[in-house]
């Protein structure tokens, strides 16, 4: 990447990361001044320590179709996920989930990201309405900033279960909103809640694949554990991870594809937490 023409994500000016987006508590100023390495082309999975299921159950989106997983070490906490574009500019178009916790309704939450993002004399915030989402009632607001590569614009969906705030952002530079907008209207209507990600397979045919492929792989697993008691020795050793645990991920990259990375990502996280879970209890 030339150094003399850098690149960003919208991400980095995402208020989810500027303290444009808080609760009741002081807002945290996050200034953000590197450069974000080359997106992620493969799907990794993050470690046991951050696989573990949250209360509220699975929450997603598709991202548009060929836009690349940002690298997650170089996020918010707050971000769970992001996916970046293309543009011949240097402001990059992305599409992010973010979650806060909260202990207030959504108007009084809005009212906080009203405030402070009209404090920015460099924004513009604007309240869209109303959106229904499988989450609930949500609220679709408009922000556009003022930044050194032009004005950005963002669309976000804010909707508040179980005492979470999640906060689906979608943004370009405002010259190229046009071009990304069905995009991102695709990307809001996408956003879902689930207690069982296998129950978002549509197809039958498909839902009996996964099932069989992760019985095989928990199959495999108990084989591992005979051989090497500790339950994360055994996921993590060469020979289970090269037979059964690669495997199953193409697998489940390969012939899930309409999933969406971002499914298949959480998919993957479970079955790894359900596996090392369920052997602990049994042993």
């Amino acid at each position: 990447m030339p150094t003399n023409k850098r690149k960003i994500s919208l991400l980095l000016l995402c208020f989810v990361l500027n303290g444009c987006s808080r609760s009741t508590q002081e807002p945290e100023k996050t200034t953000v001044s590197f450069i974000p390495e080359a997106p992620k082309e493969e799907i990794t999975v993050p470690s046991f320590q951050q696989a573990i299921r949250e209360p509220h159950g699975y929450c997603y989106f598709l991202p548009p179709k060929g836009w690349d997983l940002a690298d997650q070490s170089k996020l918010s906490p707050r971000v769970k996920i992001c996916f970046i574009g293309k543009s011949s500019n240097n402001l990059l178009p992305s599409v992010n989930l973010a979650t806060e916790e909260v202990d207030i309704p959504l108007k009084d939450y809005l009212d906080i990201v009203k405030r402070d993002c009209e404090s920015d004399p460099n924004s513009q915030w604007r309240d869209l309405g109303k959106y229904n989402t499988p989450l609930g009632e949500g609220r679709l607001t408009e922000r556009e900033v003022k930044t050194q590569w032009g004005v950005s614009r963002q669309v976000q969906l804010i909707v508040i279960k179980d005492k979470t705030a999640f906060i689906l952002t979608a943004g370009s530079l405002k010259e190229e909103f046009s071009r990304h907008y069905k995009d991102f209207e695709s990307v809001l209507r996408s956003l879902t809640i689930t207690e069982d990600l296998t129950t978002q397979v549509i197809s039958e045919e498909k839902r009996i694949q996964l099932r069989q492929l992760v019985e095989n792989l928990a199959g495999a697993f108990k084989k591992a554990t005979d051989k090497i008691a500790v339950v994360e020795e055994a996921f993590d050793s060469k020979s289970f991870q090269k037979e059964a645990w690669e495997p199953f991920q193409q697998k489940i990259i390969n012939d899930f594809t309409e999933m969406g990375p971002y499914w298949q990502i959480l998919l993957l996280r479970d079955v790894q937490h359900q596996l090392l879970q369920n052997l602990k209890r049994s042993a």
